[in-house]
């Protein structure tokens, strides 16, 4: 019995070997790598970026990036000095991941790109201060402090419809660590919520940095990953019809009109992107999430974020421009992805086409500042 058993075992395990040196030869996939160079705790943001920082990261699907940050901890490319370059007009930029871009090159952000377009005709500097995980409660903090000690010419907020809208407003956050290892542990009962944190999520966090077959099976096992509640992936709560009435939309349009306050007190003129999840994109996706999530399509208005947004920016005069028209025109006449495959934030093709939409309106609202 027990020779039966090992040999069972060996041929588990070899056959294991043989299949991730298949997938490392034939089908190899980016190793995710979080490297906490990055992020650090901050006791009035939770987190934010290492000042000075100069490390490599691999966020999923996307290859190993550089990241390299100024003395504010704001994204820059590599060898820029900070004091070397006397810019024509200073853009301060607030947003969350999709504006840290993990996924991408510094060159290759929205950010970098519009700067690049516009450059013929003007010296600018980006001030990137996105930092994945934040929130409008963030942006406004962050506005408050930057704009006390320095002088810039325009502010974008770069909106996120997937988490953006927030149902608290918070002033100070405790600091943590946003990227954490996390070790395995005993579950504390039989829930699966605790064999979930003590089991599954600590053998996800070891094999995701070492395991090509692991990953391989990940992202093709997904759906039912999404039916077994063992994935990051989610359905944004704000989609569904019966939270049109919800109080967070009120509470997210009063930081964003804190916002807006903290630029008029210095002039400085302002305005929101509303950035749009790709479920809004892609049909086979939309569709996916419904069925894995069991929930039914009659549940859920995929433009309600966008349409309560709109409404109320326009009662109280914020200013915001939606790029969804144009982005899902260029994805659908050029046959172009906008997201990544594995990871759901833009790749280049999203930052490129979101810039060519934002180009015209930075350079206008710039020359009208002039």
């Amino acid at each position: 019995m027990l020779k039966n058993i090992s040999l069972l075992l060996s041929t588990v395990f070899i056959t294991i070997m043989l299949s991730e040196l298949f997938i490392r030869l034939f089908s190899p996939q980016n190793l995710i790598y979080y490297n906490n160079d990055i992020w650090r705790p901050d006791s009035l943001y939770g987190w934010r970026h290492f000042e000075n920082a100069d490390a490599k990261i691999n966020a999923g699907g996307a290859g190993v990036v550089n990241f390299y940050s100024d003395s504010n901890g704001f994204r820059i490319s590599k060898n820029i000095n900070e004091h070397s370059v006397q810019y024509d007009y200073k853009v301060l930029a607030l947003g969350d991941s999709y504006l840290e871009a993990l996924q991408v090159e510094n060159k290759n952000t929205v950010t970098e790109k519009i700067k690049s377009k516009i450059s013929s005709r003007f010296d600018i500097e980006f001030y990137n201060s996105g930092v994945g995980g934040w929130s409008p409660n963030h942006y406004l903090i962050q506005a408050r402090s930057f704009l006390e000690k320095n002088d810039v010419d325009l502010g974008i907020v770069f909106f996120y419809i997937g988490n953006d809208v927030v149902k608290k407003k918070v002033e100070k956050f405790s600091p943590k660590q946003p990227h954490i290892v996390r070790k395995l542990k005993i579950p504390e009962d039989l829930t699966f919520h605790s064999f979930k944190y003590g089991i599954f999520y600590p053998i996800n966090d070891y094999l995701e940095v070492r395991s090509h077959l692991f990953l391989f099976l990940k992202n093709r096992l997904s759906g039912l990953l999404m039916k077994l509640g063992l994935t990051a992936y989610y359905f944004p709560w704000n989609f569904f019809k019966n939270e049109e009435k919800s109080k967070a939309w009120g509470i997210t349009v009063d930081v964003c009109k804190e916002i807006q306050k903290e630029f008029n007190k210095y002039n400085i003129p302002l305005f929101f992107v509303f950035i749009p999840v790709q479920l809004q994109f892609d049909e086979g996706i939309f569709n996916k999430y419904l069925e894995n999530f069991d929930i039914s399509e009659d549940e859920v208005d995929i433009n309600q974020p966008q349409k309560i947004l709109k409404e109320l920016f326009q009662k109280y005069e914020i200013p915001y421009y939606d790029p969804y028209d144009y982005m899902r025109m260029k994805s659908d006449r050029d046959n172009m992805n906008l997201y990544g495959a594995v990871d759901n934030h833009f790749n280049i093709n999203g930052h490129e086409v979101l810039s060519e939409f934002l180009f015209p309106i930075v350079e206008n609202a710039l020359v009208k500042k002039n």
